[in-house]
């Protein structure tokens, strides 16, 4: 199971903070588990709602919550609350969207500008990681790279805070094949619902009835269903086929598949080739190119 844990502020004129726990289909489409709401997000309160939503899946729908993948934003209260509550090992990731998002809008400040450069060279390094291991690896390669070309060390000593020892995963390979890499389900679920309330603020009480309005109408969507198995449409599968086909396994790189930019005589080599993914087993191609 994939649960995801979210909150917004921008639904109440009071500026609650509306958490959102959902799952998601094969096919990445928007379940809503549960919407909370309190004056702040802190982790007691965090707590607080992880306690009692298993305590009500179990009573109503005999349903043990055990997840063992859990996506949150980069809330400590989410990543404390989510190790004091869930005892079952489960790998915890963080959205990479929101991870660049986040130093683009940092970027922009006058003493960053000149280093944007080097900046992305290493969060892309970063990104590319097949595991956890080479994930510390290349930090430290990286860090040691922005030291040298001279990026402030406000911003590594906070990158390295908010990124690299916190207890997540944001790189590709944290999750498990087919996981969105960067936009999830909770994001589109979050338009739908700030479309219901036409992105405006509202008072407390009109907003609980609006909730109400948009749980009532979103449980009869038939996208709410949980399919078991994915469907893709003809035009993909016909494309996988043929990177299937023209697909280049490197020798040098055992794991590693590329796909020729142009038409190349020797199959052997990658030379004008791009990576086009990692594989764990030849038999993984279709689906990772999919």
């Amino acid at each position: 199971m994939n649960s995801q844990a979210y909150s917004t502020y921008k639904l109440t004129t009071l500026r609650y903070p509306l958490i959102i726990i959902s799952t998601e289909d094969v096919r990445h489409r928007f379940r809503p588990i549960c919407f909370s709401s309190s004056e702040s997000e802190t982790i007691a309160k965090v707590t607080k709602l992880f306690t009692l939503l298993p305590e009500f899946l179990l009573r109503e729908f005999q349903f043990q919550l055990n997840p063992k993948y859990i996506l949150t934003d980069n809330s400590d209260s989410f990543l404390t609350a989510s190790k004091r509550f869930f005892s079952q090992a489960y790998t915890h990731m963080s959205c990479y969207f929101h991870r660049i998002k986040r130093v683009q809008e940092k970027l922009k400040k006058k003493d960053l500008v000149p280093f944007q450069k080097n900046i992305y060279y290493g969060i892309k390094s970063l990104r590319n990681a097949v595991n956890q291991e080479e994930f510390d690896v290349i930090w430290d390669l990286i860090e040691q790279y922005w030291h040298e070309k001279g990026v402030p060390k406000g911003f590594i000593e906070t990158f390295k805070s908010e990124y690299i020892v916190k207890d997540f995963g944001w790189f590709f390979e944290s999750a498990f094949p087919g996981e969105s890499r960067s936009h999830h389900s909770r994001e589109s679920g979050n338009s739908l619902l700030k479309a219901h309330f036409n992105s405006k603020p509202y008072a407390l009480k009109d907003f609980i009835i609006g909730m109400k309005k948009f749980c009532r109408a979103y449980s009869t969507l038939e996208k709410t269903e949980f399919a078991k198995d994915a469907l893709y449409a003809r035009n993909i599968l016909n494309k996988a086929h043929n990177i299937k086909d023209k697909a280049v396994v490197s020798p040098m790189k055992p794991g590693c598949v590329y796909y020729a930019r142009k038409v190349i005589a020797d199959n052997s080599t990658t030379k004008n080739c791009r990576l086009l993914f990692r594989i764990i087993s030849i038999d993984q191609m279709l689906f990772l190119a999919i």
